[in-house]
């Protein structure tokens, strides 16, 4: 398995600690991440790139585990046609492995959901 390319995805999305001693702004920081839920902005994706010259690629990832759904939506026309050739792929604790061609394209870019 080749390493693939997981690139940097800047939400800018907050994140809510479960305590904090100020439970005014505990509050406020609960609210503005509720509303985000509410506009939308979940979170809960991906921008990957599937190795070249290789057969498989694995991204690695904490939210992902066994019962992931993970789904690909192609950002380029050779990952349009790497989703018409049949990929598949398979999640594990912390990982998905993606099969695919071994072709020499180095711009195979998803963004890959994940749900669960």
């Amino acid at each position: 398995m080749a390493s693939a390319t997981i690139m940097p995805w800047a939400t800018g999305r907050l994140r809510v600690p479960e305590f904090l001693a100020d439970d005014t702004t505990h509050r406020q920081l609960l609210a503005r991440n509720l509303n985000q839920v509410a506009a939308g902005l979940l979170d809960c994706t991906l921008m990957v790139t599937l190795a070249s010259g290789a057969t498989s690629s694995v991204f690695k990832d904490a939210r992902i585990n066994t019962r992931t759904c993970a789904s690909f939506a192609p950002t380029t026309a050779h990952a349009g046609t790497e989703i018409a050739a049949g990929m598949w792929w398979v999640c594990a604790n912390g990982q998905v492995t993606v099969h695919h061609a071994n072709t020499a394209d180095t711009d195979k870019t998803f963004i890959m959901g994940i749900v669960g």
